[in-house]
């Protein structure tokens, strides 16, 4: 019987929240090596109504990028609605190791959200 990792990490978590200074819990997922982790927000409008390029890429806990996403333009002046798949590789393909890992939305080079993945590879015994 394999033991349940969720409420240490979400005590992680909250204790990542707290030495980020954020206010709010960051939204996490918790998937095994080559399971997709899907991370969903709201992006709010670009500013003044100028097309803004939202950017999304993933980073280990060293803050090393693990893996580009996506890139895409936003309309200026509209919140748009987004979800972004990661499918727990690295640039070249090979499966990434257990590690806590950050999907980071970034808003014209400014963060925007982010989402805190933790992979683990399985085989955790009880």
């Amino acid at each position: 019987m394999r033991r349940d990792r969720r409420p240490a990490i979400a005590l992680a978590v909250a204790a990542l929240g707290l030495i980020a200074g954020c206010e709010d819990m960051l939204p996490y997922v918790y998937v095994e090596q080559g399971e997709t982790a899907t991370c969903s927000f709201t992006v709010e409008a670009c500013d003044y109504g100028v097309p803004c390029t939202l950017t999304v890429d993933v980073v280990n806990s060293y803050r090393q990028r693990v893996k580009f996403i996506e890139e895409r333009d936003l309309p200026g002046g509209v919140g748009e609605y987004v979800t972004f798949d990661w499918d727990t590789r690295d640039e070249s393909g090979d499966l990434v190791p257990e590690d806590m890992y950050v999907m980071r939305a970034m808003l014209d080079g400014e963060r925007e959200h982010s989402c805190v993945v933790f992979v683990h590879d399985g085989s955790a015994g009880p």
